[in-house]
């Protein structure tokens, strides 16, 4: 099997937002695209080869070129999809199924996507191939990291708990590590080998990606957002906030919320 890591993509064709009903069969022939289907909400199944492949909110599919398979819906949700074109030679040629544990990063990502299709700006296809660049990149993380040693099960209660509880405000790597029964410098050093970034900066990186959901989709106050994200303080929020975005939340929601079009 061919690594993600070797996938080039060449050219952006779509991303949209399937809401699937139940339903039992339906065939799809000689895929057009290469995809990465997601699932915001339900589950589907798809068989290909005589295997079957799950899509669910903890499972990322890439879908290959060309491929002829059906699919069943078991729970009717919402299926974000992304297509794309790659160099030959450099995507894999059958389904692979990715375990992940963090999908609103990947929506966070997918909804730039969805926006950059919709309105078509200039320099879309390059803003986009950089977005699908960075979802294929935290892929390969995820691929590599069901292949981890099983050091990260001793750490598996605490890391849920981060992903639950990441607003938080008071959250720490004492309380974390706490959960896991373990010292704060065993938790971080596994932390680290496993998501290839400390337990304070992926925390992070969830707060920024649920405030940017919130700038986009609701109409809230900047220290309202700020709150429900996990930030202590307005300043402190828009402060992480333009480091990591290079936009302060005001200026995000101008170039890429709806008054921005």
């Amino acid at each position: 099997m061919k690594s993600i890591s070797k996938i080039t993509p060449i050219r952006f064709v779509g991303a949209l937002t399937i809401k699937n009903p139940v339903f039992k069969l339906r065939e799809q022939q000689d895929r057009k695209s290469y995809g990465i289907c997601f699932a915001k909400s339900g589950k589907m199944v798809y068989y290909h080869d005589g295997k079957e492949y799950i899509s669910d909110k903890n499972h990322v599919l890439l879908l290959p070129k060309g491929a002829t398979y059906t699919q069943s819906c078991l729970i009717e949700g919402e299926f974000p999809l992304i297509q794309y074109q790659a160099l030959d030679g450099t995507a894999p040629n059958e389904f692979i199924s990715i375990e992940i544990s963090d999908i609103e990063n990947y929506l966070g990502e997918f909804a730039k996507l969805e926006k950059l299709w919709l309105i078509k700006p200039p320099n879309g296809h390059l803003s986009a191939l950089c977005h699908i660049y960075e979802i294929l990149n935290r892929l390969y993380k995820n691929e590599l990291a069901q292949k981890s040693d099983k050091s990260f099960d001793i750490i598996r209660p605490a890391v849920k708990y981060l992903e639950d509880n990441f607003t938080n405000p008071n959250l720490s790597n004492h309380m974390l590590a706490e959960k896991a029964a373990v010292s704060e410098v065993y938790f971080r050093r596994v932390f680290k080998n496993q998501y290839g970034t400390s337990p304070k900066q992926y925390i992070q990186n969830l707060r920024i990606r649920t405030a940017e959901n919130l700038l986009l989709n609701e109409y809230l106050s900047v220290s309202s957002i700020a709150e429900m994200s996990g930030f202590t303080s307005v300043y402190h929020f828009s402060r992480t906030f333009k480091k990591s975005t290079g936009y302060t939340p005001t200026e995000y929601v101008k170039a890429f919320g709806s008054a921005g079009q």
